[in-house]
Formats: structure tokens, C-alpha cells, sequence
């Protein structure tokens, strides 16, 4: 089996059904039905629309964050300090971290940088089936006795 890729829509066919969504010439699940992309989709795409809007007229320019090399070799050099920092976190405490530092990255990102690096956040495994020492043993009574009626136990 194949590696499953996703599906890319062009930004003219994005902007027509976000557009049908906003001015609601047919509802989300016909939207999605005629045009065969899924309802979150769709509403992911209005939402988009609309806050671009808004940043149109607000002054304010869009722009997909471009990443560079030289951005990525930062946040290789800025995961692995922090790790060294606080080796307990986990991609998305690191996410969350980076982000308070003012650092626009994902936990995807994260996990992924942190992969490549062959970092692991440190934590404490379940040990769910370790007795304590000090626990009292009880022994199983009823191992070599032949249960046979009811009520009988």
C-alpha cells in the first residue's frame, strides 16, 4: 500500500466556496457534497476568508510565514538549548515555550525537529505493576481447592 498524500485545492476554487459559505447560497453539507470536500474544510476555508477580510481592511498584510534554512537551524540550536534547560518537556510544552518566547512554530514542527536531533523529553514511566517492598503479600487461598456449585467460595 502507497503512501496516502493529501489533497490540494487550488486558491480560486478555496475563494469560490468560501465565498457560496459566506453569502449562503447553499448550505455547508450540499457545499460539501456538490463539490466533494469535507465540511471542515469548508469552514476552515470561510473562517480564513473572513479573517483575511478583515486584515485587508484593517491596514494590516497576510502573508504565509515562509520558512528558511537559516530559521530552521535556529530553532535546531533554540530546541536543543532548551532541552538542556528543561529536559522534561515534551513537544508541546516546547511549543507552548518557543511561542512565550515569540518564536511562531507548531508542535508538528517541534516533534519533528526534536526527532531529527534525537531528543526525548524525560519523564517518569508508569510502574503499574511494581509492588512496594513494604506492600504485605496475601496469599491466594482458593488455588487448590475445586469449586464445583455455586455459593460454594
Amino acid at each position: 500500500m502507497g503512501k496516502v498524500t493529501r489533497k490540494r485545492y487550488a486558491a480560486e476554487f478555496k475563494s469560490r466556496v468560501a465565498l457560496k459559505t459566506i453569502r449562503g447560497e447553499l448550505r455547508l453539507t450540499e457545499l460539501a457534497s456538490k463539490h466533494g470536500v469535507h465540511q471542515t474544510m469548508i469552514a476552515q476555508w470561510k473562517r480564513q476568508a473572513i479573517e483575511e477580510m478583515a486584515a485587508t481592511f484593517s491596514g494590516k498584510t497576510v502573508s504565509e510565514p515562509s520558512v528558511s534554512s537559516t530559521d530552521v537551524k535556529k530553532l535546531h540550536a533554540k530546541i536543543s538549548e532548551l532541552l538542556v534547560e528543561t529536559p522534561y518537556y515534551g513537544s508541546r510544552q516546547m511549543t507552548w515555550y518557543l511561542r512565550r518566547l515569540g518564536d511562531e512554530v507548531g508542535r508538528k514542527r517541534v516533534r519533528q525537529l526534536m526527532a531529527i536531533i534525537g531528543l526525548q523529553a524525560i519523564y517518569q514511566k508508569p510502574r503499574m505493576s511494581v509492588p512496594h517492598p513494604r506492600h504485605r503479600k496475601y496469599p491466594y487461598l482458593l488455588q487448590d481447592l475445586v469449586i464445583d456449585r455455586p455459593n460454594q467460595a
